[in-house]
């Protein structure tokens, strides 16, 4: 194994380089001759199955996905889109089936705008009356 110095990657040892085109871009792949794994000392490491080979496959967005992974690893990126993690789609599924919200029923921008406000003030408070319900049942009652 050794690292590339164009992506700063590990890459097999005896390397062979097929370009092949996939859906409008281009993949490079490379791809150990056989048996290179299984006479390497890192070949357990590197690779699950020496016998053919580790075969590493990168393509035009590699370049950004790199400098995506170096912006995550600092503590800074990870603080900024560690706040990404949460997925807003339940909420739209939620608010369709539970409270049966499939449509807008006004027109007109601004009258869509304040149905959607309503609408999400009602899904918070189911919310919120949910939070306070599983609470009431841990804790006794205050007062």
């Amino acid at each position: 194994m050794h690292t590339c110095p164009q992506t700063k990657t590990l890459k097999p040892v005896g390397r062979t380089q097929i370009k092949s085109k996939y859906s409008k871009r281009e993949i490079t792949t490379y791809r150990t001759e056989r048996g290179t794994c299984a006479a390497c000392p890192m070949g357990e490491k590197c690779t699950t199955n020496t016998k053919l080979g580790r075969a590493i496959t990168r393509d035009g967005y590699e370049e950004y996905r790199e400098r995506m992974r170096e912006k995550i690893n600092t503590a800074e990126g990870r603080a900024i889109y560690g706040k990404r993690k949460c997925l807003v789609e339940p909420v739209f599924g939620q608010m369709k089936t539970r409270n049966g919200f499939s449509q807008f029923l006004l027109r007109g921008l601004e009258k869509v705008r304040l149905e959607w406000k309503i609408v999400a003030t009602a899904h918070n408070l189911l919310k919120m009356t949910a939070a306070i319900m599983r609470k009431e049942r841990v804790l006794p009652a205050l007062g």
